[in-house]
Parts: C-alpha cells; structure tokens; sequence
C-alpha cells in the first residue's frame, strides 16, 4: 500500500483582501489486480526461461564460496548495483499506462488551477486535490509492483547467466540448482534491505 498527500493553496477574495489556505488530502491504494497479475506472470516466464537457459545453454558450474555466509554479502552487492542503477530509469521512464496516462498531471493541474481561483471555494477545491492524491497513490502503488518485478527479472537473469546462486555455496545437503536460482533472483529483486535483515538475523543466532 502506498500513501499520497498534495497540497494546494486556495485562493479566496479579491484584490487587498486576497486570502489564503491551504487545502491538503491524503490517499492511500493498493495495486490494481490487473498489474499484480501481469507482474507475476511475467515473472514466472523469466523464472521458467532463465531455468532453460541454465539447463540447456550454460553449463558452467555456479559461484562457490570458501566458508561461511559470504555468498549473502554476494547478493548484497548486487542487490545494492541494482536498485542504484533503477533509481535513474524509474526516475526518467515511466512504463505504458502507469505515466502521464494515469491522470496525474491532469488531476494536480485542474486541483492547482481552481485553487488559483478566488471564486471557488473550499468544497470546489477539495474534491479535486482529493481526486489528485487519490490518481498519485494508485499510481505508486501501481509502480512500486512493477518496479519489483523488472528488480526481480533482472535478479533470475543475473543468477542464471552468471551462476550466482545463494542456496548452494551454504547448504549442507544438495539443493535444486532451478530452486536456488528461482530464489536467489527474488532475493535480489527484493532490495538490499531484506537480505541486510537476514544477515543481520544469521549473525545474531
């Protein structure tokens, strides 16, 4: 769930008795159904496409670590190269039908313009920077699942191509090399703030 508040100052009087107040609504949405539902399909086919590929076109054996839990600091690091190198493409890509097209701009701009107007009044106003907050939470609500998804994408690739698995290298017993990439690339798409918990978590034991 992601939460949204916009703020807007509203315009009221005319000439030397120009006042104003501020109009501010806060939102709060949760992913569409349909955006979950494509996130994790598409997903799922990177996860089954990346197996192929690791079963049938590398052969090459996955990362080994000499000793302990180094394999996590491993995936910290690439955790951490991933989400810095999405921060600038979130910052300037904005996918189909999660951008200008969900009305944001328009909303905050029609909010903004009646407030600008000493005729309307707060009931005038407050709909619409409701309106505003509301298109603004589902929006980052709607981008936080699918920058997730294309985090967690780039991590199935990253394990399959380069052999980077995370369950192996600690395991006393043999592990599924498909599992361990299938969850070495969640791992990754998380972020660094889950695996910097679980490490924390291990240490502590």
């Amino acid at each position: 769930m992601r939460t949204s508040t916009i703020s807007v100052q509203n315009v009221k009087g005319h000439d030397d008795n120009v006042q104003t107040d501020k109009v501010t609504r806060s939102a709060s949405a949760t992913p569409r159904s349909g955006i979950v539902f494509g996130c994790l399909l598409s997903v799922l086919v990177a996860a089954v496409a990346m197996c192929l590929v690791r079963g049938h076109l590398i052969t090459s054996q996955p990362m080994m670590f000499k000793a302990g839990y180094v394999p996590l600091a491993g995936v910290v690091a690439v955790s951490a190269g991933l989400e810095r190198l999405l921060e600038p493409i979130a910052s300037i890509w904005n996918p189909p039908g999660l951008g200008k097209d969900a009305g944001v701009d328009r909303a905050t701009q029609l909010a903004e313009t009646a407030a600008a107007d000493p005729e309307k009044s707060d009931a005038v106003v407050a709909p619409l920077v409701q309106d505003a907050a509301d298109k603004q939470a589902q929006l980052r609500a709607d981008k936080t699942v699918f920058y997730w998804a294309f985090a967690t994408i780039c991590g199935l690739v990253i394990s399959g191509c380069f052999g980077l698995v995370l369950l192996q290298p600690v395991s006393a017993t043999p592990v599924n090399r498909y599992l361990d990439l299938v969850v070495t690339g969640l791992v990754i798409g998380a972020g660094t703030k889950p695996v910097h918990d679980l490490i924390v978590g291990i240490q502590s034991k």
